[in-house]
């Protein structure tokens, strides 16, 4: 799974610590990784690599007023339920209608950037044989 996402350019590989803090610009302070796992109604398993940054201390440098709760499916119907109301009574032959659309993007997480300068508090050390087979982003 690491080598997939080093390969989809969602992740840098370098032999080690001393070569990529100078890249980095910065000391790096790796994560350790895990995996989530979850089985699906197919019965397939769906696998999704964590890093654990509570455990490295990245965690310390922010905080939330709150806790998050994010949207559920009755979120959504609610919204529609009050948008179709402000539509008002309406009917078949009625102009006032609305279409909904639900996007689930793969590895939408990934693919917002992280700011450079906090790339050597979001990296890990993987003592795995991994190969980079895509074309290097970054000469050297």
């Amino acid at each position: 799974m690491i080598e997939g996402h080093v390969n989809d350019g969602f992740g840098l590989l370098f032999a080690g610590r001393a070569e990529a803090e100078p890249f980095l610009g910065s000391r790096s302070t790796p994560a350790p990784l895990g995996t989530i796992s979850k089985q699906k109604d197919s019965g397939d398993w769906k696998h999704r690599v964590i890093m654990d940054l509570k455990a490295n201390g990245v965690n310390l440098a922010s905080g939330t007023p709150e806790r998050q709760v994010l949207p559920t499916v009755f979120h959504h119907g609610l919204d529609m339920a009050v948008l179709g109301d402000a539509f008002g009574a309406g009917g078949a032959d009625s102009d006032d209608t609305f279409s909904t659309m639900v996007l689930d993007l793969k590895d939408a997480f990934m693919g917002v950037p992280l700011a450079r300068c906090e790339w050597g508090f979001n990296c890990c050390a993987a003592d795995l044989d991994i190969h980079r087979t895509r074309k290097e982003l970054y000469a050297g």
